[in-house]
């Protein structure tokens, strides 16, 4: 199984199983499909160029947006950067990415300065 392949149809835009996953919220699938080499950052057609991310967070489904986060989705360092976001009015959810992000980061941060310590 290819874990990249499009949806085909007038209407699919490109959406991959990651795409529909994370929409859907089901971790368990998403992250079979990572192991499976499904690209986190897989961009639809069109306009918006919208990843699995931003499908999680216009469905406001914190699970899958935690998971995305934590297994390294692209957020640009801006929110309101918007050659990579849709319009936030567009895409809701979008904040709490960026509260994930941040929790990640600060976390990743004192874990690295617990280790410096212990030396």
């Amino acid at each position: 199984m290819d874990a990249n392949v499009a949806a085909l149809g007038p209407k699919s835009h490109g959406l991959t199983p990651l795409h529909l996953a994370a929409k859907g919220g089901h971790v368990k699938v998403m992250d079979g499909l990572l192991e499976r080499g499904a690209n986190i950052d897989a961009c639809t057609k069109g306009a918006c160029d919208w990843t699995p991310l931003h499908t999680a967070a216009i469905e406001r489904n914190r699970r899958a947006i935690r998971f995305l986060v934590e297994n390294g989705a692209l957020l640009p360092d801006n929110i309101e950067d918007t050659r990579f976001n849709p319009p936030v009015h567009y895409c809701p959810g979008l904040e709490w990415a960026y509260e994930e992000m941040k929790r990640v980061q600060q976390e990743s941060s004192s874990s690295s300065g617990e280790s410096s310590y212990s030396s």
